[in-house]
This record gives C-alpha cells, sequence and structure tokens, in this order.
C-alpha cells in the first residue's frame, strides 16, 4: 500500500510541473490527470509484503486504497486518515478473488480467564469453559459428555445453515482418554460432522471417522481413518494443534455429500479429503441446523482446546 502511495505522489509532483492536478475532461470521460483513473475506477496492485490492495477514485481529491487485510486509507489534498476494519462472531467478510467470505471468524483473542464469547454456549456436562492466551477450551464431567454450541447463532441470525464450509484447531491435554466430535446441521441432538477419537473406544489406536447423531444416538457414516495418518506412531500430541475442515454440501433433494480432513496445524493442508461420503438417508435431507463441539472424557476432567474457527457457506 506504502509503495502505491510513494508512487503516486511522485507522479503528482511530475505532473504538476506541466499542469494542473485534478479531474480533467477527455472524450467526454472525467479523467484524474494524477493518475489517469476515472471517477468510481478501481486498480487493484501486490504490495511489497504479496497481499492484494486497490486504489478507487470517489472524486477530483480524494481515493481510497484497500489491503487484503483490512486496513482502508483515505488521501485527499492535505490529510490521510486510516481505519481498520475488524472481524469477530458473525462477521460478514467480503473478499475477493480466491479468498471465502466467512459468516462466522472466531481467534479468541481475549482475557484470560472469560468465558467463550457470544454466541457460544455451554449445555449441560461442561466444565470451567474459558479462553487462556487466546485459546478457548474447556473439559467435560467424566463418562458424561460436555457440549459447547451456537444455538444462540440461531437465534441472532435470519436464517440456519444447511451447506458450509468449517475449518478449526484443536488440541487434546490428555489424548489417550479424550475425542471430541464436532456437528454442523445442529438442532436439539441431531446434526452431521467429523469423531476424533484417541481412547481405543472405537478402535485400537484411535479413530477419526464422518458421524450423524439423531436423537443423542451416533451413527457412523464413514469407516474409521487411523489418526496415526495425521499424527504419525506416536499418536495425538499434548503440545500440538490440528487442523479439521468439514465440509457438507446438498447434491440434491436426495443426496448430501460430507467431506473432512484432518492436518498437523503448522504443515500445509492437503488438497485431497480424507474422507468423503455420500449420504441418502431421506430423514437427513434438507436437515438445517447450526454447530456444536461435544467432548467426553473417559478419566478425569482434562481440557481440550480450540482455535481459530472460520465457517463460510
Amino acid at each position: 500500500m506504502f509503495k502505491k502511495l510513494s508512487f503516486l505522489f511522485v507522479a503528482a509532483l511530475l505532473t504538476g510541473c506541466f499542469e494542473d492536478p485534478g479531474v480533467g475532461t477527455s472524450g467526454g470521460s472525467d479523467t484524474d490527470m494524477t493518475t489517469g483513473m476515472t471517477m468510481g475506477e478501481t486498480l487493484s496492485d501486490t504490495t511489497t509484503d504479496g497481499s492484494e490492495s486497490s486504489t478507487t477514485l470517489l472524486d477530483d481529491s480524494t481515493s481510497t486504497s484497500t489491503t487484503e487485510d483490512g486496513l482502508t486509507t483515505t488521501t485527499d489534498d492535505s490529510t490521510t486518515t486510516s481505519e481498520t476494519t475488524t472481524t469477530g462472531p458473525m462477521a460478514d467478510v467480503s473478499s475477493s478473488g480466491d479468498v471465502p467470505s466467512y459468516f462466522y471468524v472466531e481467534d479468541f483473542e481475549g482475557d484470560d480467564g472469560v468465558s467463550w464469547p457470544d454466541p457460544w454456549n455451554p449445555l449441560m456436562g461442561v466444565v470451567n469453559p474459558n479462553v487462556n492466551a487466546g485459546v478457548a477450551q474447556f473439559s467435560a464431567v467424566p463418562l458424561s459428555t460436555g457440549t459447547m454450541n451456537l444455538e444462540t447463532f440461531l437465534e441472532e441470525m435470519p436464517y440456519s445453515v444447511l451447506d458450509f464450509n468449517a475449518e478449526f484447531s484443536f488440541r487434546f491435554s490428555s489424548p489417550t482418554s479424550q475425542r471430541f466430535w464436532f456437528w454442523g446441521r445442529y438442532d436439539e441432538g441431531d446434526g452431521v460432522g467429523i469423531a476424533v477419537d484417541s481412547t481405543n473406544v472405537i478402535q485400537n489406536g484411535g479413530c477419526i471417522r464422518l458421524e450423524q447423531v439423531s436423537g443423542g444416538v451416533h451413527f457412523p457414516l464413514s469407516n474409521c481413518l487411523n489418526p496415526s495418518t495425521v499424527t504419525g506412531p506416536n499418536g495425538f500430541s499434548p503440545s500440538q494443534f490440528y487442523r479439521v475442515r468439514l465440509e457438507v454440501r446438498s447434491l440434491s433433494g436426495t443426496e448430501t455429500l460430507v467431506q473432512t480432513k484432518v492436518w498437523r496445524a503448522n504443515q500445509t493442508e492437503p488438497g485431497d479429503w480424507m474422507l468423503s461420503e455420500e449420504v441418502q438417508d431421506a430423514s437427513f435431507q434438507g436437515q438445517a441446523g447450526s454447530f456444536a463441539i461435544d467432548l467426553e472424557n473417559s478419566l478425569g476432567t482434562s481440557s481440550a482446546a480450540f482455535d481459530d474457527f472460520q465457517i463460510e457457506e
């Protein structure tokens, strides 16, 4: 952005040596003699750090420059002002190019010890939901399920969510005794999502699989994927964050595609889906809802951590 503004400043000085800078008329169109831009025209450029930026001419003395990170600068003859557009829960983040537009973004940056921010809502079985060092965590009553959900999300938005692509990070603090589920289309205990199990309950060595829940009863949608394909032979590490992507898409009135992948958060996202299933259960089609996390501890009350949610339709 600063590279572009410097260029425009030098161009303005050079042009001023020959004629008044400003807006002239050429062939019936309003053109800025400094930049060669017409009214309302937007030019795109790449800054020195590789991010995308754009400049829009507003009138004869004012233009705006917007970079990829949301920083907008308005420039006129005498002053320059800057403001940062921030994102948060239920933010409508408008983007261009290959960058998606998310309707929910949360990085949990806040004061240590506070509860999970709205619209997260702890239900029965949840122990000590809190944010610490920019990471959200909670525990569950032993041998029970603790649920953090976005039920109020449905009340605050004018719609529930049918098709989506959700991404987030997680970390077990006691991997051999913990498992969790992340649900989409969640409504009063019904939903579809991914199970990440490191307790050997489903199979020895743990299990990553797609599941559907209906009336509190779990139904597998896919075979188990051994977590070692992600974690290596030693299983999930309590010092390592892992990244999840879950996508649910309606293919027709009778078929829905459910896909997921898991990878180390400090590594590049794999290009292919790890698990992919087409669900033809009639009761499943058209079922919209919100999102939830279920956590179970087979021993103790160890917490699990979650971070950097990004959900798009």
